[in-house]
C-alpha cells in the first residue's frame, strides 16, 4: 500500500492507500509535517517496512488581483499611488504603467507610487509565485492639465478629429491639446454600439457598412462627429 501526506491547507479527497490520490486545495498552503516543506509525499508500505518518502514541491497558482485603487483622471507630471489587496499565495507583484510614466517605488509590492508622463493608457498588475503568473488586473487612466494646486483644469475647447473616413477597420482619433474622458459610438437609429474610456483608436471591422456617430465627452462637454464604415 501507499501512504500519502499533504501540506496543511490541502486535503486528500480520495485514493489514500493507492498509487493515486485526489487533493483539494484551500486558499493557502502550509507545511507538510512529514517532510517540513510544502510538498506532497508518499511512502510505500509492506510487511517488511516502510520506504523512504518521495516528495514533490507544490505551490498555489495565484488568482488575478482585484480592483486597482487610485485615480482614473490624473495631472501631467504629478505623483500618485495605486494599490491592490494582497493576493493569497502570491510572493510578488509586477506592475506596468503607460509609456512615459515612471514607477518611483513599490515595484514587486501591492502598492506603487508613479510619476505621470504624457501618454494615456492602463495601469496593470499581475501576481506571481513559483507556480505561475496571474492574469492582468487593469485600470484605464486619462491625463489632463492641472492648476497649481494639482486640480484638473480644461484649458481648451474639446475637439475631435477622426481618420480615415470612410474607414474599414481601424479608425484613429485626435482631440488636440486636450484629452477626452469617454468614447461612444452610435448608429443612425441612436443605438449605442460602443462605450468606454477614451482611446486613441478603435477597431470597427465588425461594424456593418453605414453611417455612425462618434461622441467624446469630458466633464459636461461633448463633441460628436460623423463616421462612415465602408467595406
Amino acid at each position: 500500500m501507499f501512504v500519502w501526506t499533504v501540506p496543511s491547507g490541502a486535503t486528500i479527497v480520495s485514493g489514500q492507500g493507492t498509487n493515486s490520490i485526489r487533493v483539494n486545495y484551500g486558499n493557502a498552503l502550509g507545511i507538510n509535517t512529514s517532510c517540513g516543506t510544502t510538498s506532497i509525499c508518499v511512502r510505500s508500505v509492506n510487511n517488511c517496512g516502510t520506504s523512504t518518502a518521495r516528495c514533490v514541491d507544490v505551490s498555489l497558482a495565484t488568482v488575478t488581483p482585484g480592483i486597482i485603487s487610485g485615480p482614473t483622471i490624473v495631472c501631467r507630471t504629478q505623483t500618485y499611488t495605486y494599490s491592490i489587496a494582497a493576493v493569497a499565495g502570491a510572493t510578488g507583484y509586477t506592475w506596468t504603467v503607460p509609456a512615459t510614466w515612471q514607477i518611483l517605488s513599490g515595484q514587486g509590492t501591492t502598492s506603487i507610487t508613479v510619476s505621470v508622463g504624457t501618454m494615456i493608457g492602463e495601469i496593470r498588475v499581475v501576481a506571481n509565485n513559483a507556480c505561475a503568473t496571474s492574469k492582468f488586473a487593469r485600470k484605464s487612466v486619462t491625463i489632463t492639465s492641472c492648476t497649481a494646486q494639482g486640480m484638473p483644469v480644461y484649458e481648451e475647447p474639446l475637439e475631435l478629429l477622426l481618420w480615415p473616413n470612410p474607414v474599414s477597420d481601424l479608425v484613429h482619433f485626435d482631440t488636440g491639446s486636450e484629452t477626452a474622458e469617454k468614447l461612444e459610438v452610435y448608429d443612425l437609429m441612436g443605438k449605442r454600439l460602443y462605450e468606454g474610456v477614451w482611446v486613441p483608436e478603435l477597431n470597427v471591422s465588425e461594424f456593418a457598412s453605414g453611417i455612425y456617430f462618434v461622441r467624446i465627452t469630458r466633464g459636461e462637454e461633448s463633441v460628436v462627429k460623423r463616421m462612415e464604415v465602408a467595406r
